[in-house]
C-alpha cells in the first residue's frame, strides 16, 4: 500500500542532511537516480545503435543492388559482342558486301534485327561506305573510324553519341576468303526502354550519365528535372571514372528521399560510363522512427518500474530495521526474556538471530565459561601429542584417534581433498566390526562431502533419514563433520560419530570439534611443509650434483647414478632409513669438489699425466671444505672426503684402510667405480654389467670392502633387468641435449638466485618473500614446473617440451623476474644486480647465456 508521507519524509531528511537521513531514504535516493540515470544511458545507446545499424543495412542493399546492375549490364555488353560476330559469320554477307549488293544484304540481316532485340544494323564496306542502313544513326559518308578499328581486330563494343542519340553498339569484322572486306555494326539506343529492361530485372531505379552528362533515367517526366536533382560535376565523374570508384549520396527528389549509388561500369578497355542505382529510403526512415519510439516508451517502462521498485525495497527493509531498533533497546535495558521474531531468511532475518543468540549466550555465560576451560585443556592435550608427528600418514590416525577420545565418540574417519577435488579417506577409526560399507566414505559422497559444501562444521542427529546412508549404513545416534581450513580454504574434513543411544552431540562438541580441526590442519599443513622441505633439500642438492655432471658430458647423471646404487648397497645391508637417506645425499655431493677443476682436465680425452692425477685427486678434500660450514644432519663430510680411499689403505687422501674408512665411504667407492665402469668415457666404452660385476670380485678385499662387495652383487642380480647400462654411442645426441637442457637451467637458477639474493639484502627478507610468493603464482598460471622457496630455485622436469622451447620459457620466467624486481628496486639498481649475476657466471656458463641470449633479458 503506498504510504503517502514517504515523498515528503524524504523531502524533509534531505533538508535536515543527507548523512542524518534514515535507511529508507539513503537505499531509496541512490537506487532511483542509479537506475534512472542507467535507463536514460542505455536509451541513448540504443537508439544511435539501431539508427546506425538500419542505416548499415540501407547501404549493403544498395551496394548489393550496384553490383547486381553492374552484373546485368556486363551480360548485355557480352550479348551485344556475341549478336555482332554471330551475324558477321553468316555466309552470305561477305559475298553481299563484295557486291555492294543491298538487296541480298537486306534479305539476309533484315529478319535479324527482331530476332537479336536490336535498334539499328550497319554494313559497312573497307572504304567506310554504308552499304546497309537499319534504323541506323550513321549516314552514308559518316567517319566511323574511331568505331570500325577492326583491321587485326575481333569484336569491339563502345557506347558513344551519334546523330539519333547515344548508343550502345558492337562492331565485327566480316570476313572474306581473301581477308576483312568490311565490318558489321549492331547496337541498341540508351533510351528509356534500355533502361526499362534493366530496371525489370534489377527492381530498381537507374540513371545512365556520359562525359558526365545526365543522358537518360528511368524516372517520369513527372518528377521534374532530374538535371539539376541527379547530375553530379563533371569532377566527381571524372574521378569516378579515374579512380575507378562508387560513390554514394542521399538525396531528395519531390520530398522522396533516396539512397543513390554512382559507379563505373566498363564498356571496353579505352571506355568507360558511369550509372546510378537509386533506392528509396523512406521504409529505412519509417523503420527508424518506429524503433526508437519503441526504445523510448520502453525506457520509461524501466524509470516508472524503477520508481515503484524502490519504493517497496526502502519498506521491505525498513520496516523490519525499526523492530530489530526497538527490540534491541530493550535488550539493552536488562530484558533478556525478550526474543526478536522476524519471520525471514535474508540478512534481517540472520541478524535478528543473531541477536536472539547473544541474548541466549549472555544467559548461559557461567555454564560457558567453565566448558571453555575444559575445551582448551583438551585442546592443549591434542596440540601436544599431534605437534610431536611430522609424517603425514603417522599424522592422520593420531589425529583422529585423539579427537574421538578427546569428543567421545565411538567412531569416525578423517577425509582429505585431492588436487582434483575428490575426497579421500586417510584414516578409519571404529570400522572394524560393524560392518559398514566404506564406498560412499571412500569415495567422497558421505556426509564429509557436505561438510565440505556448507565450508562449516555440521551437526547430524539420528533424525536425519539420510544420515545412516551416508555413513556406511551404521545406526548412528549423532554424528558431526568439522572442516580442516586453512586461510578460508578447506583441506578436508575430520568426522566423527556415536552409536550410543545415551550420548547425543550438542553444540558445544562441535565447537570442540571445530577448535580441534584448527589445530589439525595447521599440524597437516606443517608436516606437508616438512615434506616440501625434504623435497626442496633433495632438489637443490641434486642440482648441486647436475651443476657439476654439467661440466663434462661424459659424466652426465653420474651422481645420481652413483647415489641410486649406493642406496641399494645401504639397503641390502639393512642400514636404517635415515643412514640410507645420509648416504644417497653423500652419492650425489661426493664430486662437487670438481666444480673447481679446469675444463681442460675434466674434458681431457686421453689418459691424465701425473700433475693432472694429482690435481683431480684434490677433489675429494675440496668437495670436503665446501660442505664444511653446511650443517648437515648427516655425517656428509667424512663421507665425501674419503669415498676414494682403498680397503688395503693405498687410496687417497689420508690412505686409511678396512673399518677405518667411514661406511658410507665404501659404499660410495663401490657405486662410483660401479657407474664409472659400466658408462662411456672419453678413452673407451661403457662395458657390460657381467664385466663390471667381475671387475668387482676382482678388487674385492683390495680396493673395495668384499662384504660390501657381496651384498651390491646379490642385489644387482635381483633387479638385472631394471639395471642394464646404455652405451653412450647408442644416445650420444641424446646426451648433448640433456647436458644442455642442464646447462640452460643451470643458468637460470644462477642468475636469478643471484638476484633474489641481492635484492633480498635491499628490501629484506619480508619484501622478498612476497615477491617469492608473486612469481610463484605467475608461475602456476603459465603451468611452468617452476618454484622458488627461500631464495631457491627448483626447476622439474619441462614434459614434452623441445629444447628451445624449455629455453623460451626460462628467458620469459626471468623477463617477470626482472620486470617485478624494476619495479621495486628501479631500473639503475637492478643493472647492477645482473651484472653482478653474470660476472659471477662460470665461463662455461657465460658462454651458454651469451648463446641462448640470457644475458638480452639482463
Amino acid at each position: 500500500m503506498y504510504d503517502r508521507n514517504f515523498l515528503p519524509a524524504i523531502k524533509k531528511e534531505f533538508k535536515e542532511g543527507f548523512p542524518r537521513a534514515k535507511i529508507r531514504t539513503k537505499i531509496t535516493v541512490p537506487f532511483i537516480v542509479f537506475n534512472i540515470a542507467t535507463a536514460l544511458l542505455a536509451g541513448y545507446v540504443a537508439t544511435n545503435w539501431v539508427a546506425r545499424r538500419i542505416e548499415e543495412t540501407a547501404t549493403v542493399h544498395i551496394k548489393d543492388a550496384s553490383k547486381y546492375v553492374d552484373i546485368v549490364l556486363g551480360r548485355e555488353n557480352n550479348q551485344m559482342k556475341l549478336n555482332a560476330e554471330v551475324l558477321a559469320e553468316k555466309p552470305t554477307l561477305w559475298s553481299g558486301v563484295d557486291k555492294k549488293d543491298k538487296n541480298l544484304l537486306g534479305a539476309e540481316l533484315l529478319s535479324s534485327r527482331s530476332v537479336f532485340d536490336l535498334d539499328f544494323i550497319e554494313v559497312i564496306d573497307s572504304s567506310q561506305n554504308v552499304l546497309l542502313n537499319i534504323d541506323g544513326p550513321f549516314a552514308e559518308k559518316s567517319n566511323l573510324s574511331n568505331l570500325l578499328a577492326i583491321k587485326n581486330e575481333a569484336v569491339k563494343t563502345d557506347v558513344t553519341e551519334t546523330p539519333k542519340g547515344v548508343a550502345f553498339l558492337s562492331a565485327a569484322p566480316i570476313r572474306s576468303p581473301y581477308g576483312i572486306s568490311g565490318s558489321i555494326l549492331v547496337g541498341r539506343y540508351m533510351n528509356k526502354n534500355f533502361l526499362a529492361k534493366i530496371k525489370g530485372e534489377t527492381k530498381k531505379e537507374l540513371v545512365f550519365y556520359l562525359n558526365g552528362k545526365l543522358v537518360e533515367s528511368t524516372f517520369a517526366k513527372k518528377y521534374g528535372d532530374l538535371t539539376k536533382k541527379l547530375g553530379i560535376s563533371f569532377e566527381i565523374n571524372r574521378k569516378i571514372l579515374k579512380e575507378n570508384k562508387t560513390l554514394i549520396q542521399d538525396k531528395t527528389i519531390d520530398h522522396l528521399p533516396y539512397k543513390i549509388q554512382y559507379f563505373p561500369f566498363k564498356v571496353n578497355p579505352d571506355n568507360t560510363v558511369v550509372f546510378a542505382v537509386m533506392r528509396p529510403t523512406s521504409d529505412v526512415l519509417s523503420a527508424k522512427t518506429v524503433s526508437i519510439t519503441r526504445i523510448i516508451l520502453a525506457d520509461l517502462l524501466v524509470v516508472i518500474t524503477t520508481l515503484f521498485i524502490g519504493y517497496f525495497v526502502s519498506r521491505a527493509v525498513a520496516i523490519p530495521t525499526r523492530y530489530l531498533r526497538d527490540i534491541t533497546r530493550k535488550i539493552a535495558d536488562g530484558d533478556l526474556e525478550h526474543h526478536i521474531n522476524v519471520e525471514s531468511d535474508d540478512e534481517i532475518g540472520e541478524l535478528a538471530a543473531s541477536i536472539n543468540q547473544m541474548t541466549d549466550s549472555l544467559k548461559a555465560q557461567t555454564d560457558n565459561l567453565q566448558r571453555r576451560i575444559t575445551e582448551l585443556s583438551a585442546l592443549y592435550d591434542f596440540s601436544k601429542s599431534i605437534n610431536v608427528v611430522v609424517d603425514a600418514n603417522q599424522l592422520f590416525n593420531v589425529i583422529l584417534d585423539n579427537a574421538i577420545k578427546v569428543c567421545r565418540a565411538d567412531l569416525g574417519y578423517l577425509s582429505m581433498i585431492e588436487e582434483n577435488g575428490g575426497m579421500s579417506v586417510k584414516a578409519f577409526h571404529g570400522f572394524a566390526d560393524t560392518g559398514a560399507d566404506r564406498t560412499n566414505i571412500q569415495t567422497g559422497k558421505g556426509i564429509a562431502s557436505l561438510a565440505v559444501r556448507e565450508g562449516k562444521p555440521l551437526l547430524f542427529t539420528s533424525e536425519m533419514a539420510e544420515l545412516k546412508q551416508l555413513i556406511g549404513g551404521i545406526d548412528i545416534n549423532s554424528a558431526i563433520c568439522a572442516p580442516l581450513r586453512l586461510k578460508n580454504e578447506t583441506i578436508g574434513v575430520l568426522t566423527i560419530a556415536t552409536t550410543n543411544s545415551e550420548t547425543v552431540f550438542k553444540e558445544d562438541t562441535v565447537k570442540l570439534l571445530t577448535m580441534l580441526a584448527n589445530e589439525a590442519a595447521t599440524a597437516i599443513q606443517n608436516a606437508k611443509l616438512f615434506e616440501v622441505l625434504e623435497h626442496t633439500y633433495l632438489s637443490t642438492v641434486k642440482a648441486l650434483a647436475a651443476a657439476v655432471d654439467a661440466k663434462d658430458p661424459y659424466t652426465h647423471g653420474h651422481s645420481e647414478k652413483v647415489s641410486k646404487y649406493a642406496v641399494m648397497i645401504a639397503k641390502s645391508f639393512n642400514l636404517s632409513e635415515f643412514e640410507a637417506q645420509g648416504i644417497e645425499i653423500a652419492g650425489y655431493l661426493h664430486d662437487i669438489g670438481k666444480i673447481g677443476i679446469s675444463d681442460e682436465i675434466l674434458l681431457k680425452p686421453g689418459r691424465l699425466n701425473r700433475e693432472e692425477r694429482d690435481i683431480i685427486r684434490q677433489h675429494s678434500l675440496v668437495g670436503a671444505n665446501i660442505l664444511a660450514p653446511i650443517g648437515f644432519p648427516w655425517e656428509i663430510i667424512p663421507i665425501v672426503r674419503h669415498h676414494h680411499e682403498r680397503f688395503n689403505g693405498l687410496g687417497y687422501p689420508a690412505g686409511l684402510g678396512g673399518k677405518r674408512i667411514p661406511l658410507g665411504a665404501r659404499i660410495l667407492a663401490i657405486a662410483d667405480a660401479f657407474e664409472a665402469i659400466t658408462t662411456d668415457r672419453p678413452y673407451r666404452k661403457a662395458r657390460t654389467m657381467v664385466e663390471a660385476i667381475d671387475e668387482l670380485k676382482k678388487h674385492s678385499g683390495t680396493q673395495f670392502d668384499p662384504l660390501l662387495v657381496e651384498a651390491f652383487i646379490k642385489v644387482l642380480k635381483e633387479k638385472e633387468s631394471e639395471l642394464i647400462p646404455v652405451s653412450r654411442s647408442f644416445v650420444r645426441i641424446a646426451v648433448e641435449e640433456e647436458d644442455e637442457r642442464l646447462k640452460v637451467k643451470a643458468i637460470f637458477v644462477a642468475i636469478t638466485e643471484s638476484l633474489l639474493k641481492e635484492y633480498s639484502k635491499l628490501g629484506g627478507v619480508q619484501l622478498t618473500l612476497n615477491l617469492e610468493k608473486e612469481l610463484n603464482g605467475y608461475f602456476l598460471r603459465e603451468g611452468w614446473p617452476i618454484r622458488i622457496e627461500d631464495g631457491h630455485i627448483d626447476i622439474d622436469d619441462f614434459k614434452d617440451k623441445t629444447l628451445d622451447e624449455e629455453v623460451l620459457v626460462l628467458k620469459r620466467a626471468l623477463s617477470k623476474v626482472m620486470r617485478m624486481l624494476n619495479q621495486v628496486a628501479g631500473d639503475r639498481i637492478l643493472r647492477h644486480f645482473c651484472n653482478y649475476a653474470l660476472d659471477n657466471l662460470t665461463k662455461r656458463l657465460k658462454a651458454a647465456a651469451i648463446k641462448y641470449k640470457f644475458d638480452k633479458c639482463c
